[in-house]
């Protein structure tokens, strides 16, 4: 009886029962939806985080230029105050990429940011307690590149926990954030200048600076927390210089920074250009409205169509060539025919909307493109490679703001905006040649992936269990 029982109880570790049996195979099956629910928690969450960070960059521009001004502070100093922040989120985006994000992991980095761009924040809605002067300029300038830190880690943390939550539809989730970015752009002006008449300077500093502090205890709570350890001190160094290496993304970074430009460039220079038209403010931002209502409309849809085919080259050159020609039509440029209408308003309106569309037709596939080039040359999907492209993509993105904003300034000054726009236009045009030829001639390597049927998964699993092997290494080598 003792050696039947000894013989049953041995029989029962070798050989799988039917619920162990029904379970490996279950953790061979595909994947669940990734819009579960905690996945759409987390990214709700992050949209909300992106949205704040990107009302902020837009929320002073309809009132704080005439509060300088109160404090004689002149044009050139209230434009180098606007512009330190994309030049100081271009700088921290590097040492985020490359070095904080694979050190702590992307949760710290946000939260870090999330506390310093909103106390930067609250903090610079009391500067106009100080006396008038260089005081103020330089008080200015020092809390809004505070910000710009905090802003920055805020950008390149959340790409990085969506690229690793998503990494199957990295396009559609792009897409939607874009949408939130969008948003961002437009309420932020909007929310910047009614908060300013209902309490003056100080009311939308506080209220955006505690919407961005109160954020901190969702992120504490929904948050996922992941553990990451770094067993190679020098390993994301080695990404960067392998990265950087890569002609794609070289091509795909300077892409970026011309994308930027095309836009960037009208902030300083449009209201200008608009009183032409006969514009007042009121409808210069109504210009900026149809740009960014036309590119929040259209993030999602090409998101969900890149999810479905392959088409992120044929949409990045199709998108640069279309933005270019519309930029033509913004002054519009001096070589034009003479049948083309001049200085009409809805000349203005639809070309810079058409303009929102081709540039989401470019923007949401730079990052699934960009991921795809590095690991199509051996480099692994863990949290060096996407800390390093998410620094890649916010580093670059805040470079085209600076120098789009401060070259167009300078341009127009010498040259009026119909010419400004006409060279913006024809950088976007060499942009899109470029991604062309680019194409042709480093075209995608196929990759062919071998899956077994699922008797023979089941015939494997079987004879590795019957040789005492554990269940989760046969799963193993079955993937394999």
């Amino acid at each position: 009886m003792e050696g039947n029982s000894a013989h049953a109880s041995s029989y029962s570790t070798i050989q799988p029962t039917a619920a162990a049996e029904d379970a490996s195979l279950t953790q061979l099956s595909p994947p669940t939806s990734p819009w579960a629910a905690r996945k759409v928690l987390v990214f709700c969450l992050l949209s909300f985080v992106y949205f704040l960070t990107w009302c902020y960059v837009g929320l002073l521009a309809p009132f704080f230029p005439e509060e300088a001004n109160k404090f004689g502070i002149n044009e050139s100093e209230t434009g180098l105050i606007f512009g330190v922040y994309s030049l100081v989120a271009f700088l921290a985006s590097f040492i985020y990429g490359s070095f904080l994000l694979p050190k702590i992991g992307p949760y710290f980095v946000l939260f870090f940011g999330l506390f310093l761009n909103g106390g930067a924040v609250l903090i610079f809605g009391y500067l106009n307690l100080l006396p008038k002067g260089q005081m103020f300029a330089v008080f200015c300038l020092v809390t809004r590149g505070i910000s710009a830190l905090g802003g920055s880690a805020c950008e390149t943390a959340v790409m990085v926990i969506l690229i690793q939550e998503f990494r199957d539809n990295l396009t559609t989730v792009i897409g939607m954030l874009e949408l939130f970015t969008g948003l961002g752009f437009t309420l932020g002006p909007f929310a910047g200048g009614a908060l300013y008449s209902l309490g003056g300077f100080r009311l939308p500093l506080l209220v955006t600076g505690g919407l961005l502090l109160s954020a901190l205890p969702m992120v504490w709570l929904f948050l996922p927390r992941t553990d990451f350890i770094e067993s190679e001190n020098k390993k994301g160094k080695r990404v960067w210089k392998e990265a950087l290496g890569i002609p794609g993304v070289i091509v795909l970074c300077v892409a970026m920074f011309v994308g930027i430009i095309s836009i960037s460039f009208l902030d300083p220079t449009l209201q200008p250009h608009a009183e032409k038209f006969g514009l007042n403010s009121t409808g210069v931002g109504l210009v900026f409205l149809v740009y960014s209502v036309t590119y929040m409309a259209s993030t999602p849809i090409v998101g969900r169509i890149l999810e479905k085919q392959n088409w992120k080259r044929f949409f990045l050159v199709i998108g640069f060539f279309v933005s270019s020609v519309c930029t033509l039509f913004f002054g519009p440029a001096p070589f034009l025919p003479s049948f083309i209408p001049r200085r009409k308003v809805w000349v203005l309106m639809l070309s810079v909307g058409i303009a929102g569309a081709a540039n989401a037709l470019y923007y949401v596939p730079i990052m699934p493109e960009l991921l795809a080039c590095c690991y199509e040359r051996g480099m692994k999907k863990d949290v060096y490679t996407d800390s390093m492209a998410s620094g890649l993509f916010t580093a670059f993105s805040n470079l085209g703001g600076f120098v789009g904003a401060f070259v167009g300034g300078i341009l127009v000054d010498h040259l009026r905006f119909e010419w400004t726009s006409t060279i913006i236009a024809g950088l976007v045009f060499l942009m899109s040649i470029a991604l062309a030829i680019f194409f042709s001639c480093f075209r995608r390597k196929k990759s062919v992936q071998r899956r077994s049927s699922d008797p023979e998964r089941k015939r494997l699993i079987d004879d590795k269990n019957k040789n005492g092997h554990d269940v989760n290494k046969s799963q193993h080598i079955v993937s394999i």
